[in-house]
């Protein structure tokens, strides 16, 4: 049996394993009737809505391959489908992290080499960081082309000025039949049919630019200002300290952006939470503060975006991007949230 068969038998055993263990406890932090109450109203807006991230019901993959924990961490990072990842970088290189197109585009990804020096990737058949990369360059395609899967795959292949020049999937003979591909590669990995799925979910109402991420029913006007000036600054690289669009640290971002509403609110994020008033898990809106604490100590601070998600400026490496609520790691740290207007 070859390594590749061996990780896969090993993805196969483990995905059995994960699909019988049984659920994972509540938080139990000093905020454990919020953090309690915060799960079970999570858990149903993500049954409600599941469909948008790009997995199945079960959160499947399909088929197992051996990097499905990689590009299931990669696609998280970037805040896109985790059946949209899988899908280019088996159209890209069957799964070989060592594959080299006669063009020079390398890794499971097949990047570039200048593409992926401007992702940040340093080693393009490093398995990982080659999912990481790409991971990040369909994201800002789908952002630049409004949350459309198809344009975004097209730019994948052919570039995002051919797509932008021809308002759609070029007519070059290789994408043509690329898109599709990819597209039944996606479906198949349990993505959502369609050629402008979104990355969240809207719910209840048409979602707003930039990127059509978010819904903004039932929101307070101060609020949905920062959702729509926030999503603008996707990708801003994350400065500590920063508080300008020049890079932002967490709390920098939420201050930054009420401030362009006229709402001044506290610099740092332990303060920011003092000082916001407390707003029950289930009655969350749309440019909410929501915060994250360990040992008793608030340390993060995002924007709650709806559905389940939040913007924001992780840590240093990083960028200014959409993150889940769901994920395991701001699940169980999760603090409350805040509202200011």
């Amino acid at each position: 049996m070859s390594v590749t068969d061996a990780l896969a038998r090993v993805s196969a055993i483990q995905a059995q394993l994960a699909a019988l263990a049984p659920a994972p406890p509540p938080a139990t932090t000093t905020t454990a009737a919020s953090a309690q109450s915060f799960g079970s109203v999570l858990d149903g807006q993500i049954a409600t809505t599941g469909a948008g991230l790009g997995t199945g019901a079960t959160g499947s993959l399909g088929t197992p391959s051996p990097y499905d924990a990689m590009i299931t961490q990669a696609a998280n990072e970037a805040g896109v489908p985790p059946a949209l990842v899988k899908a280019v970088a088996k159209a890209e290189s069957g799964f070989d992290p060592k594959s080299t197109s006669g063009a020079g585009a390398e890794g499971l990804m097949q990047l570039m080499p200048d593409t992926a020096r401007g992702l940040g990737v340093t080693d393009p058949y490093d398995p990982l960081q080659s999912l990481q990369g790409g991971a990040k360059y369909l994201r800002q395609m789908l952002d630049r082309f409004g949350g459309d899967y198809e344009k975004a795959i097209a730019a994948y292949n052919a570039g995002p000025n051919a797509v932008a020049r021809y308002g759609g999937v070029p007519p070059y003979a290789e994408t043509q039949a690329y898109v599709p591909r990819v597209m039944g590669y996606f479906r198949d990995f349990g993505g959502v049919d369609g050629t402008a799925a979104r990355p969240v979910t809207p719910i209840g109402a048409e979602a707003v630019d930039p990127g059509r991420m978010v819904s903004l029913a039932g929101g307070n006007a101060v609020g949905n200002d920062v959702v729509k000036k926030g999503l603008t600054f996707l990708g801003t690289p994350y400065v500590w300290g920063g508080e300008s669009p020049k890079g932002f640290d967490c709390s920098g971002l939420c201050q930054y952006l009420y401030a362009q509403q006229g709402v001044s609110i506290p610099r740092v994020s332990q303060d920011q939470f003092r000082a916001g008033r407390a707003v029950p898990t289930a009655q969350m809106q749309p440019g909410d503060l929501v915060f994250f604490q360990k040992n008793g100590d608030v340390h993060h601070v995002g924007i709650y975006l709806g559905g389940g998600k939040f913007l924001q400026a992780p840590h240093t490496g990083d960028v200014v991007k959409i993150s889940s609520l769901s994920e395991p790691y701001y699940r169980a740290q999760f603090a409350g949230a805040r509202r200011y207007a």
